[in-house]
């Protein structure tokens, strides 16, 4: 690598078991918790998404284009961008079309959208009907997704528009967008950080070189909120390729501020995961991987390429703690430290990690028997008894056919503040989360239909029988 020295080993088990075991020691040292970078390698593993390019073909696919997509990709020198932005105008054109217009969300065509709504709201039913097949429990890699569900992160952040994190780590809070992330005022602990937009909110995706502008805009001001947790927290960037440009702009923005505290071109902290079907005994790789970044520099991060990821999720396994009361404590910790600010300044990070001892209070706060989640039942077959419909199921029983799960779970947030209870987000007499998939009683219903109505009422979360009653 001419500038760089970097150590090759032979890729036998033993050279993956000694990297593994490096990434375990750097865990244990750094007493944090590690920050997951995810990207859409993961989505396409588990849920069979379709990558990007994929995801732009199926979009010329679903309706008629003056070409194909083949002829917009040589047009446009493969820049899937500029290839997107024709399909603005195809969309726009398409959604407006009398018979189509009658089958569509009228909030679509509110005078005030912009003209690449229709393609973001078809990019959320491409995923959407995607994740439907998806079943963990049926799921050819079960073994790796049980192993993924034991780790507790401080952190995702992801350019996935999907629901796959939000679906494994439903304790986990979503932040969708650039500008939420930036606008946020308290430490994004627990949370997935959702840059590129969500299927949850279609306005939001990235997509066009619109967006792309915004996004890069605010690249720089993301990275420099969360510059502590990826200078001081071990860094893992996982379904994404060496040259993926999120990743480049993400560590070219990293290595403008870090430039100032250090001249080593190597992130320690930082590890990137490859994948591979099948590794050959005989093929060499480099504990170090330099990643291009702008013009002519690059950056140094770990390297490790797997053929499987349970071993690594049971690496970056660590005591578990109570992600809800963790949550809490953050957000209670957040306001007595800004209320107490002399200079009334709005304070981006207020971490359980800047106590003045820190050790010995999380391993207080996270034994086993002192919080404790008192919605959750031991008995398996009583939940699956109790808890019997999909998110799918629940929609069309509150709403009928035309029902479906991103309906449903946008209905329960709109009401939670209503309520005082986000349903889907813990374990309730309504809801409850089995091996990382969702399930609803029928209370769900009752109570969903309840408030699709229009009717007022209060939450009963002593009882099981009667969770809630008529408000007088």
């Amino acid at each position: 690598m001419g500038e760089h020295l970097m150590k090759i080993q032979k890729n036998d088990q033993s050279s993956t078991e000694a990297r593994l075991l490096k990434l375990k020691s750097q865990l244990a040292a750094s007493k944090r918790r590690p920050i997951l970078f995810v990207g859409s390698g993961i989505s396409q593993r588990y849920v069979n998404m379709p990558n990007w390019n994929q995801l732009i073909q199926e979009l010329f696919d679903r309706i008629k284009t003056p070409h194909p997509f083949e002829y917009y990709m040589q047009r446009e020198k493969q820049d899937l961008i500029k290839v997107a932005e024709k399909l603005v105008n195809f969309y726009s054109n398409y959604y407006w079309k009398e018979k189509v217009k009658k089958q569509s969300p009228k909030e679509l065509y509110a005078s005030g959208n912009p003209k690449d709504v229709f393609l973001k709201y078809e990019i959320s039913k491409i995923i959407l009907e995607h994740f439907e097949q998806f079943d963990s429990g049926k799921s050819v890699y079960r073994e790796e997704l049980q192993a993924l569900r034991g780790i507790t992160p401080q952190l995702f952040i992801t350019t996935n528009y999907d629901n796959f994190l939000e679906n494994q780590f439903p304790k986990y809070t979503p932040n969708i967008s650039s500008e939420g992330i930036i606008a946020g005022e308290q430490s994004d602990s627990f949370s997935i950080l959702k840059i590129h937009g969500s299927v949850e909110q279609y306005k939001s995706i990235v997509i066009d070189k619109n967006d792309y502008d915004t996004f890069n805009e605010n690249q720089l001001y993301i990275v420099s909120k969360l510059i502590t947790y990826l200078v001081d927290y071990p860094v893992i960037f996982i379904g994404y390729s060496a040259n993926d440009p999120d990743i480049r702009r993400v560590l070219s923005s990293v290595k403008k501020i870090q430039k100032k505290n250090s001249s080593s071109p190597v992130m320690q902290n930082m590890w990137f995961i490859d994948w591979a079907g099948k590794i050959s005994e005989t093929e060499l790789q480099p504990d170090v991987k330099y990643l291009a970044l702008d013009g002519t520099e690059s950056i140094g991060v770990n390297y490790l390429k797997l053929t499987s990821f349970t071993e690594l999720f049971e690496v970056l396994h660590q005591e578990t703690v109570d992600v809800d009361a963790l949550k809490t404590l953050q957000h209670t910790i957040y306001q007595i430290v800004k209320s107490s600010s002399i200079t009334k300044l709005d304070i981006d990070v207020a971490n359980i990690d800047y106590l003045k001892n820190p050790d010995e209070f999380l391993q207080l706060l996270t034994k086993k028997d002192v919080f404790l989640n008192l919605a959750q039942m031991a008995d398996p077959d009583q939940l699956a008894a109790t808890f019997v419909l999909t998110p799918t199921q629940l929609a069309k029983a509150v709403f009928g056919s035309e029902g479906n799960w991103q309906m449903v779970n946008r209905f329960i947030d709109e009401v939670a503040t209503q309520i005082g209870l986000n349903i889907r987000k813990n374990n309730n007499p309504y809801h409850v989360n089995l091996s990382g998939t969702s399930r609803y009683s029928t209370a769900a219903v009752d109570l969903l239909k309840t408030l699709r109505d229009g009717k007022t009422v209060v939450l009963d979360p002593t009882s099981t029988v009667t969770p809630f009653h008529m408000a007088e």
